[in-house]
């Protein structure tokens, strides 16, 4: 288990209590308000201790008592609103993957998850999972095109302890490399935001051409209802300039008369993640300043990347996840010493651009032995793209790509204080 302790000094607002929250927040405001004001009139008639460190520091530097009383409890109304996130993951399925080799696929390889829920519920619905065959008995890194592949769930999300789709095939096929979008060398790691108010799925992923090889971040339509059916499934192309290396978007849909925002790119080609605008959902404009960088000497050194969509957390501030990456873990692929991390931000409620936090610490890592594979495509990686939201507040299921090999599921619960 793995924890992220947050600080910081936005409002407090939960939605379940919003009335009485902020009515308790700010009968404290205004009492504190009163007493500076009683203290600033009578000021002259005060005598305060000398005894206290506070005083005494405010003393060296001669600011008037009542003057020091009026900054500490300005300080003090900052200190009702202070905030603790914590953030802890769990790996369940009895630490099996939901997706494995054999009878789960008929394909080699199958990572990189988005979950897309039914219309009905957010607990029920299906995964599109990234499947690639390889081409060599002998070399084992040597594989075919991705293709984007659909599963219904099987089972309950709320028995978390075996969790079951139907088995993968070719039929399940809904999106596949094609010469007609740019997709020849193939559709990988997908990530669907449901639109609750249209029933639309929107689900961005790489198309990757094949001469030259880039890849271009692009966006498919599906209504909830025909998720499985590759013929409904309207490719809408790239979001930005097909000259442009781009993958890995993330979409927070707001109300309509807000603009939503697309988490996106890795930092291959960048120091980091970037952020675009949309009144639409369908055109976007693109910061040109980094939104999320990585850090020197940290656990997102090598790395940073898009994860799924942020959720809405009880406090009304989005919970953002993103993968990472740091050297310094040799394997017996070539050329590969990488790890792979998970991290999360905290995005402020009323402006989704504002950073409130940033983890200290990674919330998940490899650590299962089918995690770690050095006979899997990529050893030591473990990348998220989908989850959902379970019956708790504040609680998560994610579906992770695991060796870039297999399917994975983890809860993550989020405690605000």
């Amino acid at each position: 288990m793995a924890t992220g302790v947050a600080r910081s000094w936005p409002d407090v607002h939960d939605p379940r209590s919003a009335n009485q929250g902020e009515q308790n927040r700010h009968s404290i405001n205004l009492l504190l308000l009163v007493v500076t004001s009683n203290i600033l009139t009578y000021s002259r008639e005060i005598e305060i201790s000398a005894t206290c460190d506070y005083c005494k520091f405010f003393d060296r530097l001669n600011v008037p008592r009542a003057s020091m009383l009026f900054v500490l409890l300005l300080l003090s109304t900052y200190l009702v609103d202070a905030k603790t996130w914590t953030v802890t993951t769990e790996r369940v399925n009895s630490n099996k993957p939901v997706i494995g080799h054999g009878a789960d696929s008929t394909f080699d390889w199958n990572y990189n998850a988005a979950f897309v829920r039914s219309a009905e519920s957010p607990m029920k619905g299906g995964i599109l999972v990234r499947c690639q065959n390889r081409t060599s008995k002998t070399d084992l890194y040597a594989v075919g095109p991705s293709y984007m592949v659909y599963t219904p769930l099987l089972t309950d999300l709320t028995d978390l302890s075996e969790i079951k789709f139907a088995p993968i095939d070719d039929s399940r096929i809904v999106i596949g490399p094609t010469d007609k979008d740019d997709s020849a060398f193939g559709v990988e790691d997908p990530r669907s935001t449901y639109d609750e108010k249209e029933d639309t799925h929107y689900i961005h992923y790489s198309a990757v051409s094949k001469s030259p090889v880039i890849s271009r971040l692009s966006l498919a339509t599906v209504k909830s209802a025909s998720v499985a059916n590759a013929s409904e499934y309207q490719l809408r192309g790239p979001i930005f300039d097909k000259k442009t290396w781009s993958k890995s978007g993330a979409l927070l849909i707001r109300k309509s008369n807000q603009k939503s925002y697309l988490y996106w790119g890795d930092s291959s080609f960048a120091d980091g993640m970037f952020l675009a605008s949309s009144r639409d959902l369908l055109h976007y404009t693109n910061s040109r300043q980094v939104f999320l960088p990585k850090r020197a000497n940290m656990w997102d050194s090598a790395l940073v990347e898009g994860g799924p969509h942020p959720f809405v957390l009880s406090d009304g501030n989005y919970l953002m996840l993103y993968n990472s990456a740091r050297n310094g873990f040799p394997s017996k692929k070539p050329g590969w010493d990488v790890q792979y991390n998970v991290g999360y931000v905290i995005l402020d409620k009323k402006d989704p651009k504002k950073i409130l936090y940033r983890s200290e610490q990674p919330i998940f890592s490899p650590e299962l032995d089918w995690e770690k594979d050095e006979d899997s495509l990529t050893p030591n990686v473990v990348f998220i793209e989908g989850w959902t939201r379970l019956a708790e507040p504040d609680t998560f299921l994610f579906f992770y790509g695991a060796a870039d090999s297999l399917v994975g599921a983890a809860k993550l619960t989020v405690k605000i204080r």
